[in-house]
């Protein structure tokens, strides 16, 4: 006979937000993990973005972050910064729901949040060993302040040789798509168009 669970509220809400507590960081404590990774002579892989509407393309990159190294850092945008770099009506996912969808991705193992508008404290402070973006940029489109630091400290500037995406473009590809849907004469859309009933 199978027995069907019945979790309660707590143990799901538990469920849902240990992870957060795993993996999300403050600089200070990463300083501390960082300390550490280097006395045991761990490589630490650093990501960096906004990973809004997380996607295939941040799968990828993520797992082939952990692939260059030991462990994964991800350094991700608050929401003010975020409305700095994308406009006002971005992110479309806000910080919290951000980081607890990062921290379910097995390949990451610490999250940082940063509010500038590129986390050069951050990067200096931690050091990582490599900084990997996805090829949607190249060595001349990164953040070259970003890049000099890792440069000059001695770190590792990569770019993933897998295919990535990008949230801004698949939100234009939805755009265009819900654009199909619209009714020219009323304005408004016509799910059915789409086949949504």
């Amino acid at each position: 006979r199978k027995f069907i669970r019945s979790p309660t509220k707590e143990q799901l809400e538990y469920l849902m937000t240990a992870p957060v507590r795993r993996k999300l960081r403050t600089l200070d404590q990463m300083v501390r993990i960082r300390e550490d990774m280097r006395r045991e002579g761990k490589i630490l892989v650093w990501v960096n973005g906004c990973f809004d509407l997380g996607h295939w393309g941040h799968l990828r990159y993520f797992a082939c972050g952990k692939a260059y190294g030991d462990y994964l850092l991800v350094v991700m945008n608050n929401d003010e910064s975020i409305k700095r770099l994308k406009g006002k009506e971005r992110p479309v996912m806000d910080e919290t729901a951000r980081v607890e969808a990062l921290s379910h991705i097995e390949s990451i193992d610490y999250i940082l949040v940063f509010g500038n508008d590129a986390p050069l404290n951050e990067l200096r402070t931690l050091q990582p060993d490599i900084y990997l973006k996805g090829n949607d940029h190249t060595l001349l489109t990164i953040n070259q302040d970003e890049k000099r630091t890792v440069e000059g400290y001695g770190g590792r500037v990569e770019i993933t040789p897998t295919s990535v995406d990008s949230t801004t473009k698949i939100l234009r590809r939805m755009t265009d798509y819900l654009e199909t849907l619209r009714n020219l004469e009323t304005g408004k859309f016509d799910l059915k168009k789409g086949g949504y009933d």
